[in-house]
């Protein structure tokens, strides 16, 4: 990172970037790395439309597309670098997505293994599964809404940013 645009950060700014370096990316488990990404796909946003809205202006005062670029280098320095750890969050999220769904599949198999060796103690269809705890389903539901609405969020901003290019 250049020395210019690590001084023109806040400290919280800072503080953020690293928190999201890769050492500390390993520390953290599957809802901490949810909330940064959150906090990044935030921040990249915040300095993304901070620099085409500036690059906006400065087109319409200079009258050429070239010439607002080189005004407006910060802000775009800034979004570039909150991209960059936005990715890298990205990944260790779907790492660790990966390996609870995993855990979880274990965990299903294991049920239905128990549940297939252990006699009846009456009658029951073998179609029921064994009943999930509030817990399981909670977990299962929240996570499954976290993925919607980051789904559902993108569709969103991308089609505001093909509204904004015409």
């Amino acid at each position: 990172m250049n020395k210019a645009l690590l001084n023109s950060m806040t400290v919280a700014e800072k503080r953020f970037l690293a928190k999201a370096s890769r050492y500390n990316l390993d520390k953290l488990d599957e809802d901490e790395a949810l909330d940064l990404h959150a906090r990044a796909r935030k921040l990249r946003d915040k300095y993304l439309t901070t620099y085409r809205r500036s690059a906006a202006e400065q087109v319409a005062q200079t009258g050429a597309r070239g010439i607002a670029y080189e005004e407006n280098q910060r802000e775009r320095a800034k979004a570039e670098e909150f991209e960059r750890a936005l990715t890298q969050i990205s990944r260790r999220v779907a790492k660790l997505s990966a390996q609870s769904a995993a855990e979880l599949r274990a965990e299903r198999l294991e049920m239905a293994r128990a549940a297939k060796s252990a006699p009846s103690s009456g009658p029951t269809d073998g179609a029921t599964p064994p009943p999930a705890t509030a817990d399981t389903a909670h977990e299962i539901t929240s996570r499954g809404n976290t993925r919607r609405n980051a789904a559902i969020s993108s569709t969103v901003r991308s089609n505001q940013s093909k509204r904004d290019k015409r």
